[in-house]
């Protein structure tokens, strides 16, 4: 296991007049290889969780462990955080160097990282957002657009190769061909062995691509399934102020209409597919 949070409660200051519980009793578990979608209304906690996996916060009661071992006694926050990078909303604000290598080799000269080792990690994490090396690196961060600049900030995460990459809100802002970067970008990291867990309030987004969705609620798990298990739960979603993805939505109104649509996932492509094979179905019978 990658990293479990056991019984985490999280308390805002506490014992004073505006104490506010944001998170109560979470049990999660996340493995190598996951891709998640963390989902919920404004307030639920959903910024909370994710500051406490790279330890940013650390809860009011229960416990932290990343490989089995105990964040704060037997892991400490610097190893936690080179194996857990975390990106905030718009990323790119944080850009500052006057070229793209070196706003990237920035956190890795800051661990005492020189010469050949930086030049290379560079490279590598250039190619890993599928940004060339000959063409970006010596370019001004500034010069680039903006789907440009957000997978740069993202590469300088990368450089530190983290197993765990957070990513809050990570295509707010951009246009349909920024997010598709992204998404794309993502997809890659995750077929290379890196786990992600995105916060998102795009359910089309989380349709086509998260493997897990994690719904939070109040500061609680409500929800914690494969898409298609999430969705059936569609009253109960659209009751706590969360949409539902439009090809769910049309898989829902199909089989009403006595289609028998039973699609892989709820990816717009596997419905589509779904779809067409029970189309061709009815018309051949």
């Amino acid at each position: 296991m990658l990293i479990e949070m056991a019984k985490v409660t999280f308390e805002y200051l506490p014992g004073t007049p505006l104490a506010h519980t944001a998170l109560s009793d979470i049990d999660l578990s996340i493995s190598e290889g996951d891709f998640i979608a963390l989902v919920g209304p404004t307030g639920s906690g959903k910024s909370t969780l994710i500051q406490h996996l790279n330890g940013l916060l650390t809860p009011t009661s229960g416990s932290l462990s990343f490989r089995g071992r105990s964040v704060g006694s037997d892991v400490g926050l610097l190893e936690l955080r080179r194996e857990i990078g975390l990106i905030f909303q718009f990323p790119e604000s944080q850009l500052f160097e006057h070229t793209v290598a070196d706003d990237i080799g920035f956190g890795l000269r800051q661990q005492g990282l020189a010469g050949p080792e930086v030049a290379s990690r560079v490279e590598d994490a250039l190619l890993q957002v599928g940004l060339d090396y000959a063409h970006y690196a010596q370019r001004s961060p500034f010069s680039l657009s903006g789907g440009e600049q957000r997978l740069v900030a993202i590469a300088g995460v990368l450089a530190m190769r983290p197993q765990f990459l957070v990513l809050d809100e990570p295509t707010s802002g951009l246009d349909a061909r920024g997010k598709e970067a992204i998404f794309d970008c993502l997809d890659r990291l995750n077929s290379e062995g890196v786990a992600i867990l995105m916060v998102t309030h795009s359910m089309d987004e989380v349709a086509e691509s998260a493997r897990r969705i994690i719904v939070l609620n109040e500061g609680k798990i409500v929800l914690d399934d494969k898409p298609e298990g999430i969705f059936v739960h569609a009253s109960f979603l659209r009751e706590i102020g969360l949409d539902i993805p439009k090809a769910a939505e049309l898989v829902f109104k199909l089989r009403e209409k006595g289609f028998n649509i039973q699609p892989d996932n709820v990816s717009m492509r596997s419905v589509v597919a779904s779809v067409a094979a029970a189309v061709k179905e009815r018309c051949a019978n």
